[in-house]
């Protein structure tokens, strides 16, 4: 398949082995060294009813102003309907993730899945079912329980104390049961920022940045 080599966003669409079409943003950093040493990272957006190139506007938002040091390409897949827990999302996704890890020719240690609301509920449950397929996590202002065996993947969850949908004392203990458990796991709180301000959680995100380069170790390069 030929991708773009050209730097900026792309929107694309990818055809499954299914035979079905995933509309997906594709950001290419300013440099592709294709020589397996660059991060790729897979960004799952919220719910809502998903139109044209639906996880741009949270790259555009949120990621890319925050992460653009790290140097990573960047994947937002549009679902095909329902949430990131259908086995059709779930297969579809990472189809389309090796397919880009391929083509681009980047880091296996150096895989990323984060997501916002429904696309943070959907990071934990790839997580759970693929627990040493991603080397971090960063789910943001959502979240599911998953067991305490199932935690391979490090993960870093954001959420804001005033979160009207998920209640962060419920995310709360369930980081605490991970961690008492054996758990790479830890959660950053925001106050005073409801669920819809998906730029306000910036800061926290910038924060995500250390922890993620001691997996990575891309900064000191």
């Amino acid at each position: 398949m030929n991708l773009p080599s050209v730097s900026g966003m792309h929107d694309l669409v990818f055809t499954t082995r299914a035979g079905e079409s995933m509309r997906y943003t594709l950001f290419i950093p300013s440099q592709i060294p294709r020589d397996g040493t660059q991060g790729l990272a897979l960004v799952l957006h919220y719910g809502g009813q998903p139109s044209g190139f639906y996880g741009r506007a949270l790259l555009e938002q949120l990621f890319l102003p925050t992460y653009s040091m790290l140097g990573a390409v960047m994947v937002a897949p549009v679902s095909m309907g329902g949430d990131w827990s259908s086995l059709a999302n779930e297969q579809a996704v990472l189809e389309l993730f090796a397919m880009i890890e391929t083509s681009y020719n980047t880091d296996f240690a150096r895989r990323l899945i984060t997501g916002y609301s429904m696309g943070g509920v959907g990071t934990w449950h790839i997580i759970s079912r693929h627990p040493e397929y991603f080397s971090a996590a960063i789910p943001i202002s959502g979240f599911r329980c998953i067991p305490d065996k199932i935690c391979d993947t490090p993960i870093f969850a954001l959420h804001s104390r005033a979160d009207s949908i998920f209640d962060f004392k419920q995310l709360e203990d369930l980081i605490d049961s991970l961690v008492s458990n054996g758990c790479n796991a830890k959660v950053d709180f925001i106050d005073d920022i409801g669920h819809y301000n998906i730029p306000a959680f910036a800061p926290l995100l910038e924060r995500t940045i250390p922890w993620l380069d001691r997996i990575w170790g891309v900064l000191d390069e």
